[in-house]
This record gives C-alpha cells, structure tokens and sequence, in this order.
C-alpha cells in the first residue's frame, strides 16, 4: 500500500534480541521528526530487554500519529512486561488497532 516501507527478510532467527545499545539507536531515529506520519509499528520475534523497553515505549509515546500496533512473538521480563503494557495503556485511546482489536473503540 502507499505509505508503507518493508524490510527484506535476510537473518533467520527464531528471535531477534535488542540490547540497550539497539534500543536507544531506535528512540533516536524513531521519532516525529524523521517519521512525521508513522501510523503502524510491527515488533515480531524479538527479546526485549528491560532496558530496550524503556527506550521503545518512549518513542512510540512520543509519536502522535501512531494508530496501530502489532505485538507478536515477543519475549519480556514480568518488568519489562509491565512496563510495555503501562505504555500501550497510555497509547490505548488513540489506537484504532492494537493486534487488531479497536482499543480506542472499547474504551469509549
């Protein structure tokens, strides 16, 4: 679709971990400036470290075009797990899908 960019599949891997180093790289290129209409993120097959988390959940809050979210195959700390969840929260009224379900919707 128009808008939208992808990635070549070119490493194999089960899972991909995000250090510290991976996460601060993507709150400084992920942000509003760089990306002025990002409307949909897609994280599958990752290990987040605690870390990581709290530069992700800070620029997918930072980013206010952000509608829609796909979370699968990810691998988390109870901390980690919490802290992700706090920000989709936050996020949840202007989300039209988070793995497809309307949050915005249901929280009306």
């Amino acid at each position: 679709p128009d808008g939208c960019c992808y990635g070549r599949a070119t490493i194999r891997a089960a899972a991909v971990r995000l250090d510290e180093g991976d996460g601060f790289l993507f709150g400084s290129l992920v942000t509003p400036q760089n990306f002025p209409v990002l409307s949909s993120i897609s994280l599958v097959g990752h290990v987040l470290l605690d870390t990581t988390l709290t530069f992700l959940c800070d620029a997918l809050l930072a980013i206010p075009t952000l509608e829609k979210i796909q979370l699968s195959d990810l691998q988390l700390s109870s901390r980690g797990s919490a802290l992700l969840v706090s920000a989709l929260a936050e996020l949840a009224p202007r989300l039209v899908a988070l793995n497809g379900v309307p949050v915005a919707r249901l929280i009306e």
